[in-house]
């Protein structure tokens, strides 16, 4: 605590130890999505259908659900959600790749989803998700 205070003193601002919120918008399959990101918690929506989606990054791995005002939702926390949403995101953070489900369908986890539910994006302003 000394240290902040000779930091005060000496008219430096002190680091107040909150972490930031980072915000990014992207051009994805479903239209415009924007992602707020804090530690490893990201919540989102796009314009697609008024769609939302949340989820926890663990490195470059998105694990979470999504769901749209005009869709059934029937899984995840709080059966609220329509179904789960994996994404990968590039190295440099400025795309993403991943799969989707509808738990209507049976599709709850990653071994039970089609491939072929295709979910891309690219960054198109803010932060990169890294």
């Amino acid at each position: 605590m000394w240290a902040v205070a000779a930091l005060a003193a000496a008219g430096c601002s002190a680091w107040t130890g909150a972490p930031r919120r980072a915000a990014s918008e992207w051009d994805t399959t479903f239209q415009r999505m924007h992602l707020s990101r804090l530690l490893s918690s990201v919540e989102g929506r796009y314009d697609y259908h008024e769609g939302t989606l949340s989820g926890t990054l663990k490195g470059r791995e998105f694990e979470g659900w999504w769901r749209e005002d005009d869709d059934t939702k029937e899984c995840g926390p709080g059966e609220e959600w329509t179904g789960p949403l994996f994404l990968t995101f590039s190295e440099d953070g400025k795309s993403f790749a991943g799969v989707y489900g509808k738990c209507s369908r049976g599709e709850r986890d990653r071994a039970t989803l089609d491939p072929e539910r295709r979910w891309t994006g690219r960054l198109a302003s803010g932060d990169p998700i890294r």
